[in-house]
């Protein structure tokens, strides 16, 4: 088991009501509703991470066209081209 540690944190009222309830409807301590919450949050936190690096990683990769090194290359292709003429 983890050790806990003691800290002292404010709540407005409707946040500490929230927590009180949530106690209550569970027969938690409010430590445990506030850790509980916060794991919640952490877990959503690393769940937006993953999806947002799957996102980067199967984006598709832009056509060279699309990209400033593509146009510049483009743009010396026909300049190359046209000196040829």
């Amino acid at each position: 088991m983890k050790t806990r540690r003691r800290v002292t944190v404010s709540l407005t009222s409707d946040t500490l009501r929230f927590v009180d309830r949530q106690a209550g409807e569970h027969a938690r301590s409010r430590s445990a509703v506030i850790e509980s919450l916060i794991l919640e949050s952490r877990r959503r936190t690393r769940e937006q991470e993953l999806g947002r690096r799957a996102k980067e990683f199967f984006a598709p990769t832009p056509a060279p066209e699309e990209t400033d090194e593509g146009n510049q290359w483009l743009e010396m292709s026909l300049e190359a081209q046209r000196h040829d003429r």
